[in-house]
């Protein structure tokens, strides 16, 4: 089983940390958040958010390939 402890969010120039992520965006064993336009880079972006949806799986920096890290980094 896991626990969420936290969650951080990157926005390019700064981060939105949830320490603990607040109940309000949490379903199960699951953060829940949706994307964003917003401004500036990275687009799209992602926010927490209470609104229901579906979910994607996430993967860790570990599962890119070398080429799809250099693109991010």
């Amino acid at each position: 089983n896991w626990t969420i402890l936290g969650a951080l969010l990157n926005y390019g120039s700064h981060r939105k940390t949830e320490v603990p992520v607040d109940k309000e965006y949490v379903e199960g064993s699951s953060v829940k958040l949706e994307s964003h336009r917003g401004f500036g880079a990275p687009r799209p972006k992602l926010r927490f958010t209470v609104l229901e949806g579906g979910a994607k799986d996430l993967i860790t920096w570990e599962q890119l390939t070398d080429a799809a890290c250099i693109e991010l980094y």
